[in-house]
């Protein structure tokens, strides 16, 4: 999550729709007063390395945050694997989002609250949402990234019962959207193009994809999903599917 004072906007992080990239993207132009929510460890190396910039202004605890960048610049450094990288989050989770005011995948009605209507009213604040199917796949993977799928069905139903993958309630209140702009990710260019000219940054030509190397597969949706499960997702995920008109895979 960002809220940028120099460029007058608000990125609500989303879940699953490539927000890392869009946060990345957006970090070559932000200032200092700027709050910008910490991401995982590996991100956030390769953010400094991409920008310089460190995540700051999100917590309580100050020192802790000054030790915490200093922390990533010590990694930044070293030769890591993924699988060391996600050892190391476990480690320091608990630390990163303690005493914090603003966090990752933070409710844009809370950070209404936090900063008031004023700024609410004045800044343009936008998120990214993607078709429910696609975010459960995409979980899937990303669960799976250190081991082989033996049962792809069988790893898709956990995820639907974890129920993560809702996106909605981070950009509405009371089921009615209260943030200016919502990206499709069907339509990521040409949307991310109309939020350039809102905010004035050049987004599309720092915007990488960070954890596009999970997905393993781009079979059809009736591949990973059978009827009952189609339905259960739609109605987890009904506002979503309202809102950004998607269709449900089986009628």
């Amino acid at each position: 999550m960002i809220i940028s004072h120099k460029k007058k906007f608000i990125f609500i992080k989303t879940k699953k729709v490539s927000g890392t990239s869009m946060e990345i993207a957006l970090s070559h132009s932000l200032g200092q007063r700027d709050i910008i929510t910490p991401l995982n460890l590996e991100d956030e190396i390769t953010r400094f390395k991409k920008t310089k910039i460190l995540p700051q202004n999100y917590s309580k605890d100050l020192k802790f945050e000054k030790e915490y960048k200093k922390y990533i610049k010590e990694l930044s450094k070293k030769n890591i694997s993924k699988e060391k990288f996600n050892e190391l989050e476990k480690e320091i989770e608990d630390k990163k989002i303690n005493n914090n005011i603003f966090f990752n995948h933070m409710k844009a009605k809370d950070i209404k609250k936090k900063i008031g209507n004023i700024l609410w009213k004045k800044y343009f604040i936008f998120s990214i949402e993607r078709n429910p199917y696609d975010k459960i796949i995409s979980f899937m993977f990303f669960a799976n990234r250190f081991k082989k799928i033996k049962n792809i069905k069988k790893e898709i139903q956990k995820t639907i019962n974890f129920k993560k993958y809702f996106n909605y309630p981070l950009y509405t209140e009371n089921n009615k959207i209260i943030i200016d702009y919502l990206i499709n990710y069907d339509d990521l260019k040409s949307n991310i193009k109309f939020v350039e000219k809102k905010i004035k940054i050049p987004i599309l030509k720092n915007y990488m994809h960070t954890k596009n190397y999970t997905r393993k597969s781009n079979k059809d949706f009736k591949y990973f999903f059978n009827k009952s499960q189609s339905n259960k997702i739609y109605q987890d995920c009904k506002q979503e599917f309202i809102i950004m008109k998607y269709k449900k895979l089986y009628e």
